[in-house]
């Protein structure tokens, strides 16, 4: 009899687990169609980091929170060549293309490409320069900004030499403590990378958008309309564009939620991108690389069919425009 009763609880006690388990199946199935079907849920894209310490997700919030919140405390004038009397655009944008020459030639990372135009025009909002000293100010910004990027810097020796000795090392010395007590020490820039990887995240790490908005990106240091736009903003329209070029889809609730823009707060921006690119253009220092040319390519021949419906005229290249425009 007792063998027959614990027959039978065992029988009952794996009945309630069947149950219990159909049930957390149902309810697990119930969860996941909804996530199948098209809401406005966002997905949680830091949960299955939580175990690796490497991504600190647990305080990824915080610090995008705190990158955003020092965007404006560190954005240039956008109108700062009103005030510089040898100076114009063009000349700016021929100091940027030689700095993407450089840091084509020394392999350096985007993170100081990014920080070195970022000083300059930080530098050049609140000093003025003559021109014979601005390819200093550009020399010694990469200078400071790969030591402040970089794993590895390379040599003052090695600047002094790609800038064909034009400058001593004494003279960038002086260059570089004249900079940083103008921007009182403050490199704490929210570099436009770091945020484009966050996008990268929301967009399921797809490298080669990655790809096309890193690129975007870089023209955008080109364009001196793009200076009054934050590092968040730039990087969240190259990503929107690299997706509309290659046909990845809407601007989905994900990439709205984690960055705070919607596809019409973007648009400004990959408006001016597109009239750039759908010009002629002069300065293609960088995208010589192979790695780039591909991409360069494929994006301005999408700029060109998509220029006529927003009124560009493409027949002048942007850097004529800019003095026909009175730039």
């Amino acid at each position: 009899m007792k063998e027959a009763k614990k027959v039978a609880e065992l029988h009952d006690t794996k009945i309630k687990k069947t149950i219990t388990i159909k049930e957390e199946y149902e309810s697990c199935t119930n969860y996941q169609n909804t996530w199948d079907k098209p809401s406005n849920k966002r997905e949680d894209l830091d949960t299955k980091d939580l175990d690796n310490p490497m991504m600190v997700a647990e305080y990824v919030v915080e610090i995008f929170e705190y990158l955003r919140r020092s965007e404006k405390s560190t954005q240039p004038n956008a109108s700062y060549i009103e005030h510089q009397k040898g100076l114009n655009w063009g000349r700016r944008n021929t100091l940027v293309d030689w700095l993407i020459y450089i840091f084509t030639q020394y392999r350096l990372l985007h993170e100081t490409l990014f920080l070195t135009i970022n000083i300059v025009d930080r530098f050049l909002s609140r000093k003025v320069v003559e021109l014979d000293r601005l390819q200093l100010v550009g020399i010694t910004a990469m200078w400071i900004a790969s030591k402040y990027e970089e794993r590895y810097t390379r040599s003052i020796d090695d600047y002094c030499y790609i800038a064909d000795n034009s400058f001593t090392k004494l003279q960038i010395l002086h260059a570089e403590r004249c900079i940083l007590a103008t921007l009182d020490y403050d490199l704490s820039y929210p570099n436009p990378m770091n945020f484009l990887r966050r996008i990268s995240m929301a967009d399921n790490y797809d490298n080669e958008a990655q790809a096309f908005g890193k690129c975007l990106m870089e023209t955008s240091l080109l364009d001196h309309r793009c200076i009054k736009y934050r590092p968040s903003q730039i990087a969240a329209a190259s990503m929107c564009l690299a997706r509309k070029i290659l046909g990845r889809g809407e601007w989905d609730v994900n990439l709205v939620h984690y960055f705070g823009y919607s596809e019409d707060d973007l648009e400004p921006i990959f408006e001016l991108v597109i009239d750039y690119l759908a010009r002629p253009i002069i300065y293609v220092q960088d995208y010589a690389r192979k790695h780039f040319l591909l991409i360069i390519a494929t994006s301005r021949i999408w700029a060109c069919e998509h220029a006529t419906s927003l009124g560009i005229d493409v027949s002048i290249p942007f850097e004529l425009a800019q003095y026909e425009a009175g730039d």
